[in-house]
């Protein structure tokens, strides 16, 4: 013990002996050597994410468009405030914060209002952004271009969602590819399973470009969409929803949100990002409550909920985990997401492309050994073919003599046989 406390003294005193330059310079080689360590230990970068969850009510102020931009700019800059590198909005957040079930089932299809993908209210969702380092994916109802021709669709309308990076620039445009009703348009299902990559800084101020793919209304519903999706490179899967509907389609809602979106993020191996409205909107036609669900969610790539949102406005979070960020109208629920950070998820993922699911048509089954051998490596042609390649099959006197009768009596009676 006292060799340890002259030793600790010892280390003190060359401490203090030391110039300040060259202690500055260590204390900054310790932690560089500590960022470096910890870098290694944890290669993916680690980002802030958040839903925003609006309540239904703010579909009240449709008549001035500029209340709902202003409402974005301050869950932008409640975002930027905390270090949150990616906001997502929810379905038809603009112009005027509609769900598509509440426009077909109310019959309120002139009320809706559209914009163009080049709109100004676009134009301004992109300045904030560059003017607070934030990415976000916004949902807004978009016009059709008179270029995409059909005149029987000239006044129709796509369920879009428009994607920005956190320098403001524009990213990319998706639309909703499932049945919006009459009032909706559907996009083209190949166009719309191709990733998008935002940039955006995450939380060392490293900028870094994630692919994300973007799931709008009940898109999540259809399996083959979202593995698409994340064959093609997406890291992320962003879901644009408005889910509710009446008392006797709530249970309908629920189940998608708390079953089928963890299945998204269970099959595909990758988090997931859902964002919804919460609470009562009322139709002055039809006279009925249309209740939106919340239930705002972040998922990881177990199906783990990391944070998840009130169902009813004004209510308590189900769970600890995550961080509540109020803003002036609806709340933000961000959480620290690690992309990649999983080692057996990626095995999976490998071990899955190399299965080939092609059908065998025709020909024979093969052998007894190849059929073990094809069982073992997955269903289909490749499977067949490389193991006749590369394992010569051997065939005892007894049965090569019967081979032989057997076409010798095939070609008795059917010369043409050879």
């Amino acid at each position: 013990e006292a060799i340890h406390q002259i030793i600790a003294s010892l280390g003190w005193l060359l401490l203090l002996l030391t110039p300040k330059q060259q202690q500055s310079w260590y204390c900054h080689a310790l932690s560089a050597s500590s960022s470096s360590s910890s870098s290694t230990t944890n290669n993916s970068p680690q980002i802030r994410v958040a839903v925003y969850q609006p309540p239904a009510s703010i579909s009240n102020s449709n008549n001035n468009p500029l209340a709902l931009l202003t409402q974005t700019a301050d869950a932008l800059r409640i975002a930027s405030i905390h270090g949150v590198n990616l906001v997502l909005f929810p379905e038809l957040f603009l112009p005027s914060a509609s769900s598509p079930a509440f426009v077909s089932n109310n019959n309120v299809v002139d009320d809706i209002k559209s914009i163009d993908r080049d709109g100004y209210e676009l134009n301004i969702i992109g300045n904030l952004c560059a003017e607070l380092g934030v990415a976000c994916v916004i949902g807004y109802a978009e016009k059709k271009h008179k270029s995409e021709g059909g005149e029987e669709d000239k006044n129709g309308i796509f369920s879009s969602a428009a994607a920005f990076n956190s320098d403001g620039s524009r990213c990319g445009n998706c639309r909703r590819i499932t049945n919006t009703g009459t009032a909706f348009l559907q996009g083209h299902a190949l166009v719309e399973t191709i990733p998008i990559s935002i940039r955006l800084s995450t939380l060392d101020k490293v900028e870094q470009e994630v692919k994300v793919g973007i799931l709008i209304g009940e898109d999540v519903l259809v399996p083959e969409q979202c593995r698409h999706v994340v064959k093609s490179g997406a890291e992320v899967l962003l879901a644009l929803t408005s889910f509710g509907g009446q008392p006797q389609e709530l249970s309908r809602a629920q189940t998608i949100v708390q079953h089928v979106l963890p299945t998204r993020s269970i099959e595909n191996f990758v988090p997931l990002l859902c964002s919804n409205y919460v609470g009562d909107l009322s139709s002055s036609k039809e006279k009925e409550t249309f209740t939106f669900i919340g239930s705002s969610a972040i998922f990881n790539s177990f199906g783990e909920e990391l944070v998840c949102a009130p169902c009813e406005e004004n209510g308590d979070m189900p769970s600890d985990g995550g961080y509540l960020l109020p803003c002036e109208v609806g709340e933000l629920y961000a959480v620290n997401l690690n992309l990649k950070d999983d080692m057996q998820t990626q095995h999976l993922m490998e071990q899955a492309n190399d299965w080939d699911l092609t059908p065998i048509v025709g020909g024979e089954k093969g052998t007894s050994q190849e059929q073990k051998m094809q069982s073992r490596k997955g269903f289909g042609q490749s499977a067949t073919t490389s193991l006749s390649t590369t394992m010569p099959t051997f065939k005892s006197k007894k049965s090569q003599q019967a081979d032989k009768k057997k076409k010798q009596k095939r070609s008795k009676y059917y010369p043409w046989t050879g």
